[in-house]
């Protein structure tokens, strides 16, 4: 047996809120802002534009900001449940292990005895160290900052900066929709689409099943509609608008077609190595190839 652990969620999916905008009121007529009166206005665009976190006037959100948003909150740890977790683990390790050794499960119960006593006994040193100043406070679920959270995103789009993922950008959310709506209505890339986007979606579900792809759950959505600011650039900038995010509309063209590229790529490199291995060679990495039905 291993021990094995999962990170928990960084911090940026609660404090980004670019996709949610993109998603809700993207169509919206930009309304007027105040921008005009913030000290953190950026002139050559007449709006708020800034990496500067001193615009978040709560202390203790500013300090968790300045983390970055990978930063992940410590999370209190359950001695009980783990104590739980290991015996229901040994438990089903020992009935694989009698399984496989062709025994009943009773030969390793002494054994079993013994690993539970050594998981008790360093459960009970390491709990008494765990003191209550030890205990995690997690910032963001404290209700006065979930609120002033809320409020900083009814004023601004908040989102990372190109180049520069792990810096947090704040941004005027009038000029945000003023941006992607000028993108999509000067352009002939983009056309107003009639059809329902559970239709849309249903299509694109029936293409990847025949393409042997079964699509996860959190695939099953449409492209969200964002830009990105670029603070490295003087005048700060910003990438072109674009649809993002893994979904059906990425994974539908863009597998089927990454698969038929690594089989000629690999019908290529089996040929240059034919001299060598001969035809089977060939055969067995094209097979091998045609093999690759999910990703």
């Amino acid at each position: 047996p291993c021990v094995v652990y999962k990170y928990t969620q960084p911090i940026g999916p609660q404090i980004f809120n670019f996709s949610q905008t993109s998603k809700s009121d993207v169509f919206r007529k930009p309304e007027p802002c105040e921008c005009h009166k913030s000290p953190f206005i950026y002139k050559p665009l007449g709006h708020v534009l800034t990496g500067d976190l001193r615009i978040v006037s709560n202390p203790k959100l500013r300090k968790l900001l300045k983390k970055g948003p990978k930063f992940r909150e410590p999370n209190n740890f359950n001695w009980i449940t783990a104590l739980k977790m290991c015996k229901e683990c040994l438990r089903k390790y020992k009935i694989a292990w009698a399984r496989r050794e062709n025994v009943s499960t009773s030969v390793f119960s002494e054994w079993e005895n013994a690993v539970l006593k050594k998981i008790n006994d360093r459960i009970s040193k390491l709990s008494k160290s765990y003191t209550k100043s030890s205990v995690a406070k997690k910032t963001l679920t404290c209700p006065k900052i979930k609120k002033f959270l809320a409020d900083l995103h009814d004023k601004y789009v908040i989102a990372p900066a190109d180049k520069a993922s792990n810096n947090i950008i704040f941004i005027c959310k009038s000029y945000y929709r003023q941006i992607i709506n000028e993108e999509l209505g000067s352009t002939s890339t983009y056309a107003k689409c009639t059809v329902e986007p559970q239709q849309l979606i249903r299509k694109h579900i029936d293409f990847l099943k025949l393409e042997n792809l079964e699509p996860k759950p959190d695939w099953c959505n449409l492209p969200s509609f964002y830009w990105m600011p670029k603070l490295h650039k003087n005048p700060y900038s910003y990438r072109n608008p674009g649809p993002s995010g893994v979904n059906l509309f990425s994974l539908g063209i863009g597998v089927p077609w990454l698969k038929r590229v690594l089989l000629i790529t690999s019908l290529i490199v089996s040929i240059s190595l034919s001299r060598e291995g001969g035809i089977d060679e060939t055969l067995y990495r094209v097979k091998r190839t045609m093999k690759v039905s999910s990703w």
